[in-house]
């Protein structure tokens, strides 16, 4: 498929997370429907600590965005967050 041809949304949308917690984020969860089977892990195996941030790059479109501590404790969890354009999700 010709990348070019304008057939597939682009991924021109960014989400910046920001740690303000005290423990690091071990998973952000991010789907388009609220389960954790439906809801990939972006961060793989690096977590994001405290006081840093990360930048994904999303389609625009409404997502359900939770960020899970280590020991699989939820630090933030939101539904229906419309994401277009550039945004900042600050945990908690």
């Amino acid at each position: 498929t010709d990348p070019e041809s304008g057939s597939h949304p682009t991924c021109d949308t960014s989400l910046t997370v920001v740690n303000n917690e005290q423990v690091p984020i071990c998973e952000m969860r991010i789907g388009v429907t609220e389960s954790v089977y439906t809801g990939w892990n972006w961060l793989g195996a690096t977590p994001i600590q405290p006081g840093e941030s990360i930048d994904l790059t999303l389609r625009p479109g409404t997502y359900f965005i939770r960020a899970q501590d280590c020991e699989g404790g939820w630090l933030r969890s939101e539904v229906d967050v419309s994401v277009s354009g550039h945004q900042v999700w600050t945990v908690p």
